[in-house]
């Protein structure tokens, strides 16, 4: 099992390049500078997707804001109202709001409890403390099932290199929202991680192993 972080990460073996051949929707999607528009659309083809994402505590300091923002007056070309993912921390977090969002259609994402700098180097025990039990968090307090909460942000966009995403793998979650892209020509659409990632890792603290199916 490769959970080696910082300082530990030349014991890991590394992801291969991307082989679209091998890599087919709905399980894996990669492409050779991940600039490839998934199903092969031509930009113009392409329909425009916004995501809304908010980082930390939900509380009175900004809950009539998301109220406002999601009042149902802009809407989707299905004509449903839009919905936004809250990557929630535990610190000041008032959980009677975060199930009123929920109950609102909203998705339930975890940040981490403590919000706290530097985890992106802390081992694996760690990253389920503070990943894991904010889903539990969740659960017990906001009555948010666990099948519900599939996708996490590490605190100030550090991934947690091999760590984090191994602690995702193990735990059943779907996606993470940590690895940042640098400012390219041409936007980088969403891949899996069963290979090596197609741009030059941001934050450099970026998983380097495969990590089949994850997003």
């Amino acid at each position: 099992m490769c959970v080696d972080g910082y300082p530990y990460l030349n014991r890991c073996p590394s992801a291969t390049r991307c082989e679209p051949a091998e890599c087919q929707l709905p399980y894996c999607f990669c492409s050779k500078d991940g600039t490839l528009i998934p199903g092969g659309l031509e930009p113009e083809d392409t329909p425009q997707m916004i995501m809304l994402t908010f980082d930390g505590a939900v509380n009175l300091n900004n809950f009539d804001l998301y109220k406002k923002v999601f009042n149902g007056k802009l809407r989707n070309p299905n004509d449903c109202p839009i919905r936004g993912t809250f990557f929630l921390s535990h610190e000041y977090s008032n959980y009677v709001m975060v199930q009123s969002l929920a109950h609102d259609g909203h998705e339930i994402a975890t940040g981490t409890i403590s919000q706290q700098q530097g985890l992106q180097d802390k081992g694996y025990e760690e990253w389920v403390g503070e990943m894991i039990g904010m889903r539990e968090i969740l659960r017990r307090f906001a009555n948010i099932s666990r099948s519900e909460i599939v996708g996490t942000r590490a605190p100030f966009l550090k991934p947690g290199r091999n760590t984090q995403f191994k602690v995702l793998e193990d735990f059943g979650y779907i996606y993470d929202s940590s690895i940042g892209v640098p400012p390219l020509p041409l936007p980088v659409w969403p891949y899996t991680l069963d290979y090596k990632i197609a741009h030059e890792c941001k934050s450099g603290t970026c998983p380097t192993k495969s990590f089949p199916g994850s997003v």
